[in-house]
């Protein structure tokens, strides 16, 4: 009878015990689920870059200490029970006021990141794209290679804390392919070069030459008629290319020797196209390059207010030289 009453003591001890714990454990199950989907302290919104390699722990550690989340035990917990743990990414996120642990996670394994964007402006050389892709300390990783003048497209582009800027570089490359092909597909007929190669350069040329979008399109007709003609192009910018290679900017305006360069990008001393683009034209200049406007002028000199002055013959040239000539005297240029 003894023996009896001490085994129904030790089994009911055993299963109030359990009792006790799982009730515990539920108890703790729904504090904790609750602590997980309440708001966080965050009060103001917040980016938080999160290292590749990062264990949940060291993730949850640091939205403590950013005071993102309230507990870093409860998370780390919270992504646990969500069997989370392995799934967060790296990456930079912004987490706004007062979000919740559960859609911190959230974001975290979907790695909903934040977009940054770089902007290249049309006419950058590919030593000047290099430079300022470079010194973004948000890219990582080298450039072992430099692309070639003209390979590459001016435009904004999108990315992401820790993307490469080899793979940017790729994105820029295969962006000038699609763009060249997609304008040179509908070229029109008679256009005195044969390859989107000479397209492209012409249209480095008109890059530089521009002053406005308005006239991009009439500065291609113009080295289109001087092309059919056989004449020089005389563009100073291919005689800065030949001094520079586009490493610099020229600090002095270019003076008659400098005309005088021999060089086969001086297209004052040698006909038809220079080797290779002396820039990377954006998407403007290329449509105007295969798209030339239908005009009988063959000169054009600044008109001192950003634009330009085109004539016929050289007689009507010679005049708007003078004029440009009696503005630079005034000082009134742009």
């Amino acid at each position: 009878m003894k023996y009896f009453l001490k085994s129904r003591f030790f089994i009911f001890s055993f299963f109030f015990t359990s009792a006790i714990i799982l009730l515990t454990l539920i108890i703790a199950y729904f504090y904790i689920s609750d602590a997980f989907e309440d708001n966080g302290p965050l009060k103001a919104p917040i980016n938080i870059i999160i290292k590749s390699g990062s264990s949940a722990s060291a993730i949850a550690q640091k939205l403590s200490r950013a005071g993102v989340i309230s507990d870093s035990t409860i998370f780390s917990i919270g992504v646990w029970l969500h069997g989370s743990g392995s799934s967060l990414k790296a990456g930079e996120y912004r987490f706004g006021e007062g979000i919740s642990s559960i859609n911190v996670m959230k974001k975290l394994v979907t790695g909903d990141v934040i977009e940054r964007k770089v902007t290249f402006s049309e006419g950058m050389t590919v030593y000047s794209i290099i430079h300022k892709l470079m010194g973004n300390d948000s890219l990582s990783g080298s450039i072992m290679e430099i692309p070639i003048e003209g390979s590459l497209l001016p435009e904004t582009y999108s990315y992401r804390y820790g993307d490469k800027r080899s793979d940017l570089v790729k994105r820029m490359q295969q962006a000038m392919i699609s763009t060249a092909q997609e304008l040179w597909s509908r070229r029109p007929e008679g256009l005195p070069y044969n390859s989107i190669s000479e397209a492209k350069i012409l249209a480095s040329i008109i890059e530089m030459e521009a002053g406005s979008d308005a006239e991009r399109e009439l500065i291609s007709g113009v080295f289109v008629n001087r092309l059919r003609l056989g004449m020089r192009l005389q563009a100073d910018p291919t005689v800065l290319y030949a001094i520079t290679q586009g490493k610099q900017k020229l600090e002095r305006k270019l003076t008659s020797n400098d005309l005088k360069i021999v060089s086969p990008f001086n297209t004052y001393l040698f006909k038809g196209l220079p080797p290779h683009p002396i820039t990377n034209p954006g998407r403007a200049s290329l449509k105007a390059a295969i798209n030339p406007a239908k005009t009988e002028a063959i000169y054009f000199v600044s008109d001192g207010k950003g634009g330009h002055r085109f004539a016929r013959t050289l007689s009507e040239h010679n005049k708007n030289i003078s004029i440009w000539r009696n503005i630079q005297k005034k000082g009134n240029s742009y």
